[in-house]
């Protein structure tokens, strides 16, 4: 069966049809045709005076964008589409007189796996050879790139004797087109020939494929910012499919005989916005998390020794430390409505106290009304028939990666390809986890499933080489690879799939909920950051026909979503300048052409040094996340700085739904002193680059898209202080420091 919901991307214009000429306006119609593969779109044009110019726009949830272009006398044209990923195409026309018009369609098509469907070749060229499909896994040049292959059969087209290549499974012709299946899903491609056309369809799970919990970490580390953008995080999320976020509190040991645990976070308020970030969460419709985890006070891999040679010298004493915090967070859990909590993870040797969990886990069952947890494996061998209590839980919790360390040396891991890694978990679960679910009758929770952007994440963690060996090299780094990163996703999303009915879900590492500059700062690969990247495409399209919420959280008392602006502070030097910004109570620092991120609504403290006198210029970005943000209600910009010696400075507005267009305002002078500057959103003019190449007019602002302010020094002199800057409302200018 196919599901067609309207229609996504553009390639491939045909022109067709009657000529006409009109004085009646221009006018631009949408209409779809989707009884072949791939779809059409059907543009008319009504009105106008030819030859027109045609131009269609496609947009994909991703913020991918493409276009296509035709000028013609024709009225009605048909644009092939055979990306169909969930996408808005515009179309805009422009007749011989100048007049434009246009009009949009928001559209999505998915093949659901295991129903085969039909390539039409009459609407797609004839198919004289056989052709070959790809499951793709990987972003590079804005192209997936294959592993997979899947069954087809070909059209018999007059005079094609040529049987399927050796790849392709026989199936039945249908027609003069191919009819195709696929046993996983995931972007497939079809070929015609060796250098013919290609044609691309998602293939969506099965109908039957079901998943409860489908979530994602946030980062371990607790950071100055707190949750400052759960307001355009969480609506992602849950475009992806994602209905479920986990909160990692961290504690620490100073040594593995340490009897004593310790909260690791140096900000005082952290806890607190933690609670509020659980409301926000809930309110916006997911499941919540909360997991405990404990590190030993060092660098990795030294921190990850609580993990299985943890051995306090006063075991009473551990306890009574550890479980002061375990119900501590608790309390937090219940109070702000967790519905999971994790209150161990991976304390391999600490498990074996039978007495003291099961304690522990009476009196959390006193407190907390949620799922109880605790983690281990199934990365150490036989960790999870350590756990003799797993009776009193409520799932069977699994905490690291299935690997291929062990089953096959390195250089054949690093080749291998999405089925053969499969293979590979598909055993280890088999082995290691599904006896212990069986025999505790308890459903799985992947607490934490991880792969790095790196080569070799599907060997090892961080894909070192001799993970296993005596003498291991921790240092060692390995090329960044968003393909290995999607194939240790894909294939442990296989496993899911084929024992959905075990699993109650699983949470991936990572997309960070707090310092929105961690996937800018951090983003280019070699970590596991999963937001923007192939990964996410990879979740979506597992996830994305799967119930989920709405993901747009509602203000809580005490809890305000405090990105209305939106964005963060990132400060950049040049030519040898220094910025130093007080940050949550500490000093940060760039380097040269450095950055670093700040509160986006907290208070501003910068401070830009030039000693040597020689860098050229110094801005103050306002880099918004994820999205334009609407700043028509706002009346302009305030600047609340001082210069040592004096100097010229000059705001700038970037703005567009998809592009970067520059508009500026006329220089200002900020003196030695502190004062409050005061920029209206009427004095910037679009510059002139901008103007030619977007056909704006000198005062066509887009605020209602905008994408940054910065503060540009036009005077190269010494230093410059910003103590706040920001949109307001309220033109009026307060005191400097007010």
């Amino acid at each position: 069966m196919i599901r067609k919901i309207c229609t996504p991307v553009v390639l491939g214009v045909l022109l067709f049809v009657g000529i006409a000429a009109s004085s009646a306006p221009l006018q631009v119609g949408i209409s779809v045709d989707s009884s072949a593969i791939p779809l059409l779109l059907l543009v008319s044009l009504d009105g106008g005076m030819g030859p027109f110019n045609i131009t269609v726009t496609g947009l994909d949830s991703r913020d991918i964008t493409y276009q296509e272009t035709a000028r013609t006398e024709l009225r009605t044209i048909s644009v092939a589409i055979p990306w169909n990923r969930r996408h808005l195409v515009r179309v805009s026309a422009e007749d011989s007189a100048g007049e434009k018009a246009g009009t949009e369609v928001e559209c999505e098509d998915r093949i659901r796996q295991q129903e085969p469907f039909t390539l039409d070749a009459a609407r797609y060229g004839a198919l004289r050879q056989a052709g070959s499909w790809k499951q793709l896994t990987s972003l590079a040049d804005g192209k997936l790139h294959a592993e997979t292959s899947a069954s087809f059969s070909r059209s018999q087209d007059a005079g094609d004797t040529e049987k399927p290549t050796k790849k392709a499974t026989a199936g039945r012709a249908e027609g003069s087109g191919v009819q195709v299946s696929a046993q996983w899903p995931g972007l497939y491609v079809f070929q015609s020939g060796v250098d013919g056309p290609t044609v691309e369809v998602t293939i969506s799970p099965s109908e039957s494929f079901q998943l409860g919990i489908r979530g994602m970490i946030d980062d371990y580390e607790p950071r100055a910012l707190g949750f400052t953008h759960m307001d355009e995080i969480l609506p992602r999320m849950a475009s992806d499919g994602v209905n479920a976020v986990q909160f990692v509190k961290k504690l620490t040991m100073k040594s593995v005989r340490d009897s004593v645990v310790h909260d690791a976070c140096p900000y005082p308020d952290w806890d607190e916005k933690l609670a509020c970030a659980i409301r926000l969460a809930k309110s916006a419709g997911f499941t919540v998390m909360l997991r405990v985890a404990l590190w030993l006070d060092a660098p990795w891999p030294e921190s990850d020794a609580t993990l299985s040679a943890l051995q306090p010298s006063d075991w009473a004493a551990w306890f009574a430390s550890y479980g002061g915090f375990v119900l501590r967070y608790a309390d937090l859990a219940e109070q702000n409505g967790a519905d999971i909590y994790q209150f161990a993870d991976n304390l391999h040797s600490t498990y074996s106290h039978e007495v003291e969990y099961r304690n522990l886990v009476k009196a959390l069952r006193s407190r907390y009304p949620g799922k109880l947890l605790v983690s281990t494996g199934p990365w150490n061998r036989d960790g999870l028939s350590k756990v003799g209590f797993w009776d009193c839980l409520d799932y069977i919790g699994i905490c690291g990666s299935f690997h291929t360390v062990g089953a096959v040396p390195y250089e054949v891991a690093t080749r291998m390809k999405t089925d053969d890694v499969y293979r590979v978990y598909k055993e280890s679960f088999e082995s290691q986890v599904l006896p212990i679910a069986r025999r505790f009758k308890k459903q799985v929770l992947c607490c934490e499933a991880y792969y790095q952007s790196r080569v070799g994440s599907t060997y090892s963690p961080s894909g070192i080489p001799n993970w296993d060996s005596p003498g291991v090299d921790y240092s060692f780094t390995q090329p960044v690879s968003f393909a290995e990163q999607v194939r240790g996703y894909d294939a442990y999303l296989r496993v899911v799939s084929e024992y959905a009915h075990v699993f109650a879900g699983m949470f991936a590492l990572q997309w960070c909920l707090e310092d929105p500059t961690w996937p800018v700062l951090w983003g280019g690969g070699g970590t596991h950051n999963i937001y923007s990247t192939p990964a996410e495409g990879l979740f979506s399209l597992w996830w994305d026909g799967l119930p989920s919420p709405e993901g747009v959280p509602a203000a809580a008392p005490d809890c305000p979503l405090v990105s209305e602006v939106g964005g963060y502070w990132t400060m950049w030097t040049f030519g040898g300048a220094t910025g130093v910004a007080s940050l949550g109570g500490r000093t940060v620092k760039t380097e040269e052409s450095g950055m670093v991120g700040i509160g986006p609504n907290s208070p501003l403290d910068v401070t830009y040094s030039n000693p040597g006198r020689m860098f050229e210029s110094v801005c103050t970005l306002l880099l918004n996340f994820g999205a334009p943000r609407d700043l028509s209600d706002y009346a302009g910009i305030l600047l609340d700085a001082s210069a040592d010696p004096a100097a010229t400075f000059q705001i700038e507005l970037d703005f567009g739904e998809q592009e970067w267009i520059g508009s500026i305002a006329p220089p200002i002078e900020i003196g030695q002193g502190r004062a409050t500057y005061f920029v209206s959103f009427d004095e910037l003019r679009v510059m002139k680059d901008a103007r030619i190449q977007y056909g704006l007019g000198e005062k066509e602002i887009g605020l209602s898209e905008v994408r940054g302010i910065r503060v540009n020094l036009l005077s190269p002199r010494g230093a410059l202080h910003i103590y706040d800057f920001k949109p307001v409302r309220d033109p009026l200018v307060p005191a400097a420091g007010a």
